[in-house]
């Protein structure tokens, strides 16, 4: 019984910090991307496409899951950037989330751009 009160007290964070690069919006996620964290991700690329950028990355390199409904934000957002004629890349994609995105077919549906590549600890 203990463990379980203990589970469910536990809380994902998610931590979204915003930078540019040479006039590109770049959302550096950091944590864990699941139900309780999508809509933040969700309000910040929605403020994003506001801005003037052309295009706008989510960088994924701080970001170990990702569950459907955080991949459901990003391919909302993809398709809405896509609407208003940007771009929103998604990239550097820890192992087990580039495999999550693999297995839900996600490649077909977001930007994964060049730097879309798998990043591990070392290289």
């Amino acid at each position: 019984m203990a463990a379980a009160r203990r589970a469910s007290s536990l809380r994902w964070t998610l931590l979204i910090d915003r930078h540019e690069d040479t006039g590109t919006l770049v959302l550096q996620l950091t944590g864990r991307l699941g139900m309780t964290t999508a809509a933040p991700l969700e309000q910040a690329l929605d403020a994003a496409l506001r801005e003037p950028h052309a295009c706008v990355v989510a960088d994924l390199s701080g970001v170990d899951y990702v569950s459907s409904a955080g991949l459901s934000v990003l391919e909302r957002a993809t398709t809405r950037f896509g609407e208003a004629g940007r771009r929103l890349v998604v990239r550097s994609l820890q192992e087990p989330v580039a495999v999550g995105f693999e297995v839900a077919g996600a490649g077909s549906r977001l930007d994964l751009g060049e730097a879309g590549a798998i990043t591990t600890d070392g290289d």
